[in-house]
């Protein structure tokens, strides 16, 4: 099977699994939805990045979208690293576990943004006090 027909397969399960739409899933791995699609229909080739994000956000074996050897999922826990998926765990804790780190990931770089803006504020706000300077230095008002 072709490494895109791997992808596609890989994406109907994560749509199965975790209930979500292509535009989704591409949105979760930071490609567009046209680059995903094109991914998938082999227009473009399956980058290390996305085979990499699979594998963290959803549990997709590395190795199965490379070579299409072994389980298509894997489900890693603290007793199990890197066990093949099986029907007993929970995808959903997994789910709940990436989402977590997407919304920590998220407030940190919301957070990185807002000092960014303060100090932005900050600069305007240094700026506008030197413009009132030169303009009274040069008798020129507003």
């Amino acid at each position: 099977m072709p490494k895109n027909e791997r992808l596609k397969k890989a994406i109907e399960e994560i749509k199965l699994i975790h209930k979500l739409k292509q535009a989704e899933i591409a949105a979760e791995l930071a490609v567009t939805g046209t680059y995903l699609s094109d991914m998938v229909n082999g227009r473009v080739p399956l980058t290390d990045s996305v085979i990499n994000r699979l594998s963290e956000l959803f549990h997709i074996s590395t190795a199965w979208l490379r070579t299409g050897k072994g389980s298509i999922m894997t489900y890693a826990t603290a007793n199990e690293p890197e066990a093949s998926y099986n029907s007993n765990a929970s995808p959903q804790k997994a789910a709940t576990k990436n989402h977590e780190q997407t919304i920590k990931a998220l407030k940190d770089i919301i957070a990185a943004k807002d000092e960014i803006i303060r100090i932005q504020q900050d600069t305007i706000e240094a700026l506008k006090g030197e413009v009132e300077v030169l303009r009274k230095m040069t008798g020129l008002s507003a």
